[in-house]
């Protein structure tokens, strides 16, 4: 296989393995304890981090859960271009 191809074939899978965890997660929600103990931080910390827009703010009070592994996807791409 083409470096290219190999390439591509490799986006493809991480892409089907996000849309399987999206599709699993699609109608859980995350509290803040929960979104804290995640992301590792506190919540006080937490509640810092999404008044100063670097954490998304929750919808209603909850995270859902499918909406925060798209962030941390993002996230991660984000990282690897700046790295």
């Amino acid at each position: 296989m083409t470096p290219d191809l190999q390439a591509i074939y490799t986006q493809l899978q991480q892409m089907h393995q996000l849309l399987q965890t999206v599709v699993a997660t699609h109608n859980r929600h995350l509290d803040r304890h929960e979104m804290a103990q995640r992301l590792g931080i506190s919540t006080s910390t937490l509640a810092r981090r999404v008044q100063s827009g670097s954490v998304p703010a929750p919808a209603n009070g909850r995270w859902p859960l499918a909406a925060v592994v798209e962030w941390e996807a993002s996230q991660s791409q984000h990282q690897r271009r700046t790295a």
